[in-house]
């Protein structure tokens, strides 16, 4: 089976999913009781190969019982190119009723959007890049007045101003960039001209430094410490983050009576009436 998937992986180029019950472990830990037979090998080896990631879950750990032993044998997994096409996408173990799995429930989006307002102001190391920070932070600090803590919540309101009309949406910067390459070039096969050369080689500076930003914006967003600091590998951490922010985003709460909360104006007011209890 492991074969002829790793062909259907190899035949084509294309975002891909598949999900079912695989009969096969990738960890130890999805198994509870009976013999700990090692059949994973096979399967995990097929995983990393084709660089396959597991979706999750939520709900009951183990997606088949026969009343001794408990495994996760049900699954969804995807490809990288997958994972970026549907960041949100999660799946949920179902309860059981007349069979002896789980069904799997995939879902291609979350129910709760965070709005653009509520997002809390993150300092983007990317814009140390930029040739005008420095001389920006001298003279917004110059004209703060108070602490050094009053000062640099000062600093956040004119850093979002300078970030949409100094610095710029970077995939706006890439696109505008490209397309000037991509008429400067076809200009040039024409006839030379020496102008253009100029700009095109400026232009060129000016795109890597764009990636290399980008690659910053997205180190820093997958909070990845352990790489060396110069390595530009932006899919990479892009997906790193869309996988943490996956697993870190709560659908739902279970309130005191054992009974799943899944509406956002429930699970708002159940995490505050818990923390306003906490520390009463």
């Amino acid at each position: 089976m492991w074969d002829y998937l790793s062909f259907v992986a190899a035949s084509h180029n294309m975002p891909w999913l598949i999900a079912g019950d695989f009969n096969e472990l990738l960890t130890t830990d999805e198994k509870f009781g009976g013999v700990l037979e090692c059949k994973s090998e096979g399967f995990r080896n097929w995983v990393d190969g084709n660089e396959m990631i597991d979706l999750g879950y939520s709900g009951p750990k183990f997606t088949w019982n026969n009343k001794r032993v408990y495994a996760r044998l049900d699954r969804a997994i995807c490809n990288m190119q997958w994972r970026r096409l549907f960041p949100e996408a999660n799946v949920q173990h179902l309860p059981r009723t007349t069979s002896d799995h789980n069904p799997i429930k995939i879902k291609l989006s979350s129910r709760f959007v965070v709005s653009l307002h509520l997002r809390p102001f993150r300092f983007e190391a990317m814009w140390m890049q930029h040739e005008q920070f420095n001389e920006f932070i001298s003279n917004v600090w110059g004209q703060a007045v108070g602490s050094a803590l009053d000062k640099t919540y000062y600093l956040v309101q004119p850093l979002k101003g300078w970030n949409v009309n100094v610095f710029g949406h970077l995939k706006k910067r890439k696109a505008c960039l490209l397309a000037r390459l991509n008429g400067i070039q076809k200009d040039l096969c024409r006839g030379s001209n020496t102008f253009l050369s100029k700009l095109e080689i400026s232009l060129i500076e000016e795109y890597n430094c764009v990636l290399e930003q980008e690659a910053m914006l997205w180190k820093q967003k997958s909070r990845l410490q352990w790489l060396q600091e110069g390595d530009r590998n932006t899919k990479f951490f892009h997906l790193t983050t869309i996988i943490r922010r996956r697993r870190n985003k709560i659908e739902r709460l279970k309130n005191n009576e054992g009974v799943w909360v899944e509406e956002a104006q429930d699970i708002k007011g159940l995490a505050m009436a818990y923390f306003e209890q906490l520390f009463s």
